[in-house]
C-alpha cells in the first residue's frame, strides 16, 4: 500500500500569470520535506506536476536534473522573470527591523 502524502504538492504551469516559480518552489520544497522523501523521490515524482510549458520544458532537457539542488536550479533559470528577481533583490537590501518591532514581526 502507498504512503499518503502529508503535504499535497501542486501543479506549475507558467501558463498561469499567477504562478510565481520562487513560490511554487518553496511550497513544493516544504511538501517534500513533509512527505519526508529524500532526493531521488522527489526526482520522480516533480515531472508529474510540471503541466503545460513547465512539462514541455522539462521534456526537452537533454540531461535531466539528479537532485532537486539541479531540478531547483534548473527551473528558476529557465522560469525566473528578471522583474521578480530585481524586485527580490531590492527588498532584500532594503529590509530592516523597525525600532520597537519584535523579531516574528520583522520576519512576516
Amino acid at each position: 500500500m502507498a504512503t499518503p502524502y502529508i503535504a499535497r504538492l501542486t501543479d506549475f504551469s507558467r501558463e498561469e500569470e499567477e504562478t510565481d516559480v520562487h513560490t511554487w518552489l518553496r511550497e513544493t520544497q516544504k511538501a517534500i520535506q513533509a512527505n519526508n522523501w529524500n532526493d531521488q523521490r522527489a526526482i520522480q515524482t516533480l515531472p508529474f506536476f510540471l503541466k503545460s510549458t513547465a512539462d514541455l520544458w522539462y521534456q526537452s532537457l537533454e540531461t535531466k536534473p539528479m537532485s532537486f539542488a539541479e531540478f531547483k536550479n534548473a527551473l528558476l533559470e529557465y522560469f525566473s522573470d528578471p522583474n521578480t528577481i530585481i524586485q527580490l533583490q531590492n527588498k532584500f537590501n532594503t529590509i530592516k527591523q523597525n525600532t520597537g518591532e519584535t523579531v516574528t514581526q520583522y520576519l512576516a
